[in-house]
């Protein structure tokens, strides 16, 4: 039985979203093998956290609440290294995320929307008959999940993810990280010269790195910054691509000139998609991504809507929390739905370009146009 099965929906569309959540929930059970000892487990805190919202709508900050609860509860394999269990967290919980519409709430009585789980391994081989393509009983979407396999790329787990994650969390180390790899760099320095830990105290503190925060500090330094190999910055991207999430809506604001717009024009319709030369930055909060459009004498204000599921959440230890930021990999590949305009926006003209992911894609793919 489906873990959110019962979870009631007030759409007209409602068993295209139950289909969509049943092909989540394969998706994660085939990526997760874990025992009936977890699966209690799991199952008991869901079930707990849940009912703590029976028959309410969900506001997000109800939803980021229920992943911190999922995060310091669920108590995975001790074997599995912490990158394998904040996947495996956040996988479970795209699945209940999902349903993010104020419009959907939890029932009255949600006892048996988790109440099979503590007796059933999630594995691949508990669910071998679910997935058999001759299965007539399979929702369309699961069959074409099953059909369309995720992308294969190249590379391994990045071990100093964490250090990574802190001075990239700031402007200036996000872009020391980015423009090499927009203009082409294999291997480059990323400049330890003070000013990610400057900004780094600016937004938390100045004593941020006080109390035992040294660890922190050294962990920036020796993992954040200076000298990067390509293979370095391959397994960053290996690291960030998680393609077995669920979609989700994500927002980017930037400037482009009007001859970069006409690009992606070019492609709406098309079967050909693009991807970033560098680490994606996107938000969640369509409001923060809009005061990035900032046009200047020749470009214009651009918002890219992005549906998407391999973006990894920065969860850094110094990521602004009102960002709500994403970052996909240069391995994540768009396809250009639409390009529509405002000419009367506050401000001057803004582009609006709608992207999405593709699973699976082996075509042509190009480079983002700026």
């Amino acid at each position: 039985m489906p873990v959110f099965e019962n979870i009631a929906m007030k759409s007209p569309s409602t068993s295209r979203k139950v289909e969509a959540n049943q092909a989540k929930q394969v998706e994660f059970a085939i990526a997760f093998g874990i025992t009936k000892r977890e699966a209690a487990a799991i199952n008991t805190q869901m079930q707990k956290k849940l009912n703590e919202f029976k028959g309410k709508p969900l506001a997000e900050t109800d939803k980021d609440n229920i992943f911190n609860y999922f995060a310091t509860h669920c108590n995975l394999r001790e074997d599995r290294d912490v990158a394998y269990q904040s996947k495996m967290i956040n996988d479970l919980y795209s699945i209940f995320r999902g349903y993010h519409d104020s419009q959907f709430v939890i029932p009255d009585s949600v006892a048996s929307v988790t109440s099979s789980m503590s007796n059933m391994t999630l594995s691949a081989s508990t669910f071998s008959p679910s997935i058999n393509k001759n299965d007539s009983n399979m929702p369309p979407s699961v069959l074409q999940q099953q059909k369309i396999s995720p992308k294969k790329v190249d590379g391994k787990t990045h071990p100093h993810m964490r250090g990574f994650w802190s001075a990239y969390s700031t402007n200036i180390g996000a872009e020391r990280f980015n423009r090499p790899m927009r203009e082409g760099v294999r291997d480059f320095f990323v400049l330890d010269d003070g000013e990610i830990i400057k900004e780094i105290k600016r937004t938390h503190g100045g004593n941020v790195f006080d109390r035992g925060g040294s660890d922190d500090l050294n962990d920036i330094k020796n993992n954040g910054m200076g000298y990067f190999s390509g293979d370095t910055i391959n397994n960053i991207k290996f690291s960030l691509y998680n393609p077995r999430q669920g979609v989700r809506s994500f927002y980017r604001g930037q400037d482009l000139s009007l001859a970069a717009v006409n690009q992606y024009k070019t492609l709406v319709g098309k079967e050909d998609c693009v991807h970033s030369l560098s680490f994606l930055s996107v938000s969640s909060e369509q409001a923060f991504a809009e005061t990035f459009m900032k046009a200047k004498p020749d470009t214009y204000k651009v918002l890219f809507n992005i549906s998407g599921f391999s973006a990894t959440p920065n969860r850094g230890h110094y990521a602004p929390k009102n960002e709500k930021e994403s970052v996909f990999s240069p391995y994540a590949d768009f396809r250009v739905d639409k390009v529509t305009s405002d000419p009367g926006a506050p401000g001057g003209k803004v582009y609006f370009i709608y992207l999405i992911e593709v699973k699976g894609f082996a075509g042509k793919s190009q480079a983002m146009f700026y």
